[in-house]
């Protein structure tokens, strides 16, 4: 026996019979390889997406005013109710009232004009159209002479603010190299505001030169302009010493009251030139609007004085629809200076008081519908082709549990990514699909989004599913025959089941699980 066994063709065949024998009891023996099955049957198909998202309102209205002005009337305070055309807000409009009230005597004075035109220019009229040039043309005159004192201030101001106030912090300050009685914590600045001094000096010069000069008959345009460059050299340098000042390393032997009103002086002295700044700006305005009035009267009197034509009688009418359109400007201006509600709502927030300065396009009254809520959520890239608009979906609120069910549909997605730690998702809008009172904004929503369905189709687990390259294929028990079969796939359900389209009948018996795989 042992002589047998030690053969090696003998070794060979026993192993083979035993492999053999292993397989057959293997694939045949009634419970020792396990199997899992499914019958073929038509069933529903759906897909579902799950997400969660957050509860607001459909209308959310944030209300500010265009620009700046005193609150003057507070009427409504957080949780009131209003409709559209509540007044929430309004601002001091007094002024604006005065204005309006001139505009509308300017449209009647225009429409007089134009009467006054198709009956007929008349002796008195001219006489009185002359007299308006002539008031026109002093009041030009009246605006030049502020002009040349405006610009004169301006010199005398940046003149006291840099060689009376911030001269006082340096020596040999009129000299081209001039220094600070102290050490800036900034060297850089240090050496910036020396070298602006000597500059500011020159300009100084210059510019008490150009005055000089000046008479109403000069080109203001010129000097204005002039006068703007060198207040803003002079309010840089101001600036610059401000800093190096309120940044001082060392004081040197300066005592601390000294440096405090050297601070002090300085402070004035920038003061004074923005004051100058703005008188500039506003003096130039007044000069361009003065001598636009003149030519104003100038062309009126032309007008009159080559009689009545039709070219005379349109050219008043479009002053008469110009007057008109500056009041309705400023009947809008009067109409901003107070909120409306432009929605049914809740105030949610409103932080105006009575006496306040508020600035222009900050939020101060806030608003959301009364009863409309929708919920915004994201959905990753890999589900968003599986729902579309119109879609319904369901809705469990964190508030209520899982046993309270709302129902909601979508209403938009957004065709633009929106990208939430690495991943792609895209916005989806879904709006409830009834009121209900107990639906609060801000609330935590869990949504199950119902997306393609197919009634009555063949479908078997994904499980059941092989890849063969390019082919999908599933094992079909025929009798004792099991065989693979290609199937084309259709909709994948969220319940694990794929439709299949092609290569399945019902009845069929189909493998999903297969024990050693």
């Amino acid at each position: 026996m042992l002589i047998f066994l030690k053969r090696p063709l003998t070794i060979v065949f026993i192993l083979v019979l035993l492999g053999a024998g292993g397989a057959f009891i293997v694939f045949t023996g009634s419970g020792d390889v396990r199997r899992e099955t499914i019958e073929v049957t038509l069933r529903d198909i759906t897909q579902e997406v799950a997400v969660t998202g957050r509860v607001g309102a459909v209308k959310f209205v944030e209300l500010a005013f265009e620009k700046v002005g005193r609150i003057s009337g507070v009427h409504v305070q957080v949780g009131s109710r209003v409709v559209p055309g509540s007044l929430l807000v309004s601002l001091d409009s007094a002024e604006l009232s005065a204005n309006l009230a001139e505009a509308k005597a300017d449209v009647r004075v225009q429409e007089s004009k134009l009467q006054e035109l198709e009956r007929g220019t008349r002796a008195e009229e001219l006489e009185v159209a002359r007299v308006k040039v002539q008031n026109a043309e002093s009041a030009v005159k009246d605006t030049r002479q502020q002009v040349l004192d405006t610009l004169q201030g301006s010199y005398t101001k940046s003149d006291d603010g840099v060689r009376n106030k911030a001269d006082q912090v340096f020596s040999n300050p009129r000299s081209s190299s001039p220094q600070l009685l102290f050490i800036a914590s900034d060297s850089q600045l240090e050496s910036i505001v020396e070298v602006k001094r000597a500059v500011v000096e020159s300009i100084l010069t210059s510019w008490k030169v150009s005055l000089d000069i000046l008479s109403l008959d000069s080109d203001f345009n010129k000097a204005l302009l002039i006068t703007k460059q060198n207040l803003g050299e002079i309010q840089s340098f101001l600036g610059d010493l401000a800093f190096a000042i309120n940044g001082a390393f060392s004081m040197g032997s300066t005592t601390t009251s000294t440096f405090n009103s050297w601070k002090s002086d300085v402070f004035t002295a920038r003061t004074n030139v923005n004051t100058a700044i703005a008188n500039v700006s506003s003096i130039e305005e007044s000069l361009q609007l003065a001598e636009s009035n003149v030519s104003l009267e100038k062309q009126n009197l032309i007008l009159l004085e080559a009689g009545t034509a039709p070219e005379e009688i349109a050219a008043q009418q479009a002053r008469l629809e110009q007057s008109r359109a500056t009041a309705v400007k400023i009947e809008t201006q009067v109409e901003k200076s107070r909120l409306y509600s432009p929605i049914f709502g809740i105030v949610t927030k409103q932080t105006a008081k009575v006496g306040e300065l508020v600035a222009s396009a900050v939020n101060i009254v806030s608003l959301i519908s009364e009863n409309d809520f929708e919920i915004e959520t994201y959905v990753p890239e890999a589900d968003i082709a599986k729902i579309e608009v119109g879609n319904t979906a369901k809705v469990t609120l964190d508030a209520y549990g899982r046993g309270v069910m709302f129902e909601a549909r979508v209403v938009a997605i957004d065709p633009a990514e929106t990208i939430i730690e690495g991943v792609a998702t895209y916005k989806v809008t879904l709006l409830f699909s009834a009121e209900d009172e107990r639906i609060k904004s801000g609330m935590t929503a869990n949504i199950t989004i119902v997306g393609a369905k197919k009634d009555g189709v063949f479908a078997v687990p994904q499980r059941a599913i092989i890849t063969r390259g390019n082919s999908k294929v599933v094992r079909v028990i025929t009798g004792e025959v099991t065989q693979e079969v290609e199937v084309t796939l259709g909709l994948r359900g969220s319940d694990g089941f794929v439709e299949i389209t092609e290569g399945l009948n019902e009845g069929d018996i189909v493998i999903t699980f297969l024990e050693g795989e």
